[in-house]
């Protein structure tokens, strides 16, 4: 009897043995992996609006928390301003497409690097948290130009969740175009290790979730864009979001959609994953002007 127990209890020793090399494994993977999910970074700023034959100003702006926010000012000719809010990796350059397309309309386009990227200072991502008071400093500046009356936003994925969260504080934000965007913070955690079987994908999840909430001093509740629409102030609302997104599925999309109080419309792009469905330029451009002029005309103003 002595050697079935010797090896009952040699096998247990061996399975604890390796569990906890898979947890300290696992706690060393999700530190790691928090690190770098909460350090911005991205690809630097190069060439100029100039480059394009467009008029623009070199622009500074100071957030409330003290940050220094770099972007590039070109001035239209409406009382209309939108503010573009790039994604994770990217730069003021990224929505510069749509920054093109609404200059030619006629509107004034402040195109930023959100804190940690670009030319932008700052140290920590937040997924829009904090994000937002640089849309609202860009705001304050917008607000600051001769003739502007009116401003709106348009963000994609990091951008997008930074403009709704900008926009829950600030209702001098009239309009948002939110493109491949997340519903929760929770949601998009999870979908980045889904091809992670579970109960190891929950598991790394989880270790990650909480890593990167002590380093950040955040709850990850904190960060839902989808809370911060169905609270926000009513206000036009128009989501564009690709159907083969391999980042954010479009049920986040859909979710977004569904948590805005409205006027609000939704446009699921065939062929597009996550990227900017604009590279789509006839259709997207027109409905893109159309909603922000519906979004900005009023009745009681008078026409220039």
């Amino acid at each position: 009897m002595r050697q079935p127990r010797f090896f009952l209890k040699l096998a247990l020793f061996f399975l604890l043995t390796l569990a906890a090399a898979l947890a300290a494994v696992g706690v060393y993977a999700s530190e790691s992996i928090a690190a770098a999910i909460i350090t911005p970074g991205g690809q630097p700023v190069t060439g100029s609006p100039g480059d394009y034959g467009l008029t623009y100003r070199e622009v500074t702006l100071t957030t409330a928390d003290g940050l220094r926010i770099s972007g590039w000012y070109l001035p239209g000719r409406t009382p209309n301003a939108v503010i573009l809010a790039h994604g994770i990796g990217g730069n003021r350059q990224e929505l510069f497409p749509a920054a093109i397309m609404l200059v030619e309309a006629g509107y004034h386009v402040l195109t930023i690097d959100l804190r940690g990227y670009g030319r932008s200072e700052g140290t920590v991502r937040t997924f829009g948290y904090t994000e937002a008071l640089d849309i609202q400093a860009g705001v304050d500046f917008l607000l600051d130009q001769p003739g502007i009356r009116h401003v709106g936003a348009m963000g994609f994925s990091l951008g997008g969740a930074t403009i709704i969260r900008a926009a829950r504080l600030d209702d001098r934000i009239e309009a948002l175009v939110i493109l491949s965007s997340f519903d929760t913070l929770e949601h998009a955690a999870r979908d980045q290790f889904r091809q992670v079987p579970d109960p190891f994908g929950w598991m790394l999840t989880r270790l990650v979730i909480r890593a990167a909430e002590r380093r950040v001093g955040l709850k990850i509740g904190q960060v839902n864009p989808a809370q911060d629409l169905a609270e926000m102030s009513p206000r036009p609302v128009f989501i564009i979001h690709g159907l083969n997104d391999p980042l954010f599925p479009p049920t986040r999309g859909q979710a977004l959609f569904n948590a805005a109080p409205g006027p609000k419309r939704i446009w699921l792009v065939e062929g597009v994953g996550h990227e900017l469905p604009l590279n789509h330029p006839q259709e997207a451009r027109q409905k893109v002007l159309i909603f922000f002029q519906e979004a900005f005309t009023d009745p009681h103003e008078p026409e220039n």
